[in-house]
């Protein structure tokens, strides 16, 4: 779980990714899926996350910074959110994997969160079960993830 993205590029990962798949997390209660946007300003990763339902209605948004707490290894951010769903402290958000063009999973050191995300919001399921099969190597229970069978074809 303590695997991340070599030589991750923060700018390179900017832009809008789609949850495809999660292991559960409290915070996404009652969400039918979720789109995280990341943006750079400042030397930081401006996060803002929306939870969505069925009819892609903003149930709640999250707005948060993540920033590089070591230049030798990128992909493991520290995140502090704002607002009534927020967490004290910061937070570990680790860019497990990227392509940057397609796919991403990010997860933490404990395995307490994991998400599969995509630039589109439908995948084929080879390639879900190509990212899943990706999480069991970084040492996450492949049984514990949920895939959210809509973004599939």
């Amino acid at each position: 779980m303590n695997v991340t993205q070599e030589n991750f590029d923060p700018k390179r990962y900017l832009g809008t990714w789609y949850e495809v798949a999660k292991k559960p997390f409290p915070f996404e209660k009652g969400c039918e899926y979720a789109v995280a946007e990341y943006t750079w300003e400042n030397n930081m990763m401006n996060i803002k996350n929306s939870c969505l339902d069925a009819d892609k209605r903003v149930i709640r948004e999250s707005f948060g910074k993540a920033r590089i707490p070591d230049m030798n290894d990128k992909g493991k951010l520290k995140v502090k959110f704002s607002g009534a769903e927020a967490w004290p402290g910061e937070g570990d958000y680790y860019v497990h994997y990227t392509d940057y063009d397609k796919y991403s999973i990010v997860g933490g050191p404990n395995g307490r969160f994991l998400w599969i995300l995509s630039r589109t919001e439908k995948i084929p399921k080879f390639d879900l079960k190509m990212l899943v099969n990706k999480v069991e190597s970084f040492g996450y229970n492949p049984d514990k993830i949920m895939s959210n069978a809509k973004f599939l074809y």
